[in-house]
């Protein structure tokens, strides 16, 4: 299989990406017949995460808690968390800190696991913490245009929330199950479970008392003192690139990457 990852040179290649795909279609006019082939991939997407879990605010973490920032591969079995996750299910390459602030204390209590590197945990004022497009590697009218047609609008207990769910305002969940790009503008709060492939992004805050598992990276811009309060339950966030780029382009539209006249 043929892959395609904008950050690889080349892009097409063996190892990451979304699939590219070989279209073939005939036309007729009349007696005249032309057939085209095309390569197609999904629109291709350029994750720029800094950490398992990234906060622009303070990170309570207490009692079983896991955030593993070593880069995953993309069939870890789900609810793997430390120690198992690693090294048994890492890629080579490509590890991120555990968790980053952009200056703000990570608080760890409790059984609270945490790995990393080059650094477990990384609280330098200097860190930046990215807006939603940023984190995409799109443009804010690229963002614009695929939040005009989510898939979902709001945490829906009986269904497996595959693509783009984006919820405005608060979100008040006993059970998310999906994967994609899980999207709250205001605070999201989990009481029961939490098993999602790919990107949460929350611009409140987020808080969980059940038992989440999250493969892909977590980001919580924050309007409070604590951005990030795991205060009970099993949360787990593993890092990985892979099911970043796997899960987010899978809800793209397609994009065309080359195009040849056979006849």
């Amino acid at each position: 299989m043929v892959l395609y990852d904008p950050s690889r040179n080349p892009p097409e290649n063996a190892l990451s990406g979304a699939p590219v795909e070989l279209i073939t279609a005939v036309g007729r006019v009349g007696t005249a017949r032309r057939t085209v082939q095309v390569e197609a991939t999904r629109f291709p997407l350029y994750p720029n995460v800094t950490a398992a879990l990234s906060a622009n605010g303070t990170c309570d973490l207490r009692g079983n808690v896991t955030v593993c920032g070593h880069n995953h591969r993309i069939d870890t079995p789900p609810r793997t968390d430390l120690p198992q996750c690693s090294p048994a299910w890492d890629e080579a390459t490509g590890h991120l800190p555990g968790v980053m602030t952009t200056g703000y204390d990570v608080m760890r209590r409790g059984s609270a696991d945490l790995l990393g590197s080059p650094a477990v945990v990384d609280t330098s004022s200097s860190n930046v913490f990215y807006s939603l497009s940023q984190a995409l590697g799109i443009t804010e009218a690229e963002l614009a245009d695929i939040l005009s047609s989510p898939d979902y609008t709001a945490a829906d207990r009986s269904v497996y929330m595959e693509g783009i769910t984006y919820i405005q305002g608060d979100c008040l969940a006993t059970v998310i199950d999906g994967e994609g790009l899980l999207y709250v503008t205001g605070d999201l709060t989990v009481s029961g479970n939490i098993e999602w492939t790919g990107l949460v992004y929350v611009e409140g805050s987020f808080r969980s008392t059940g038992n989440a598992w999250i493969l892909g990276a977590v980001m919580v811009e924050g309007d409070s003192t604590i951005a990030l309060d795991f205060g009970a339950g099993n949360p787990s966030v593993l890092y990985s690139r892979e099911a970043l780029l796997r899960a987010l382009t899978r809800c793209m539209r397609y994009v065309t990457l080359s195009w040849r006249e056979l006849d």
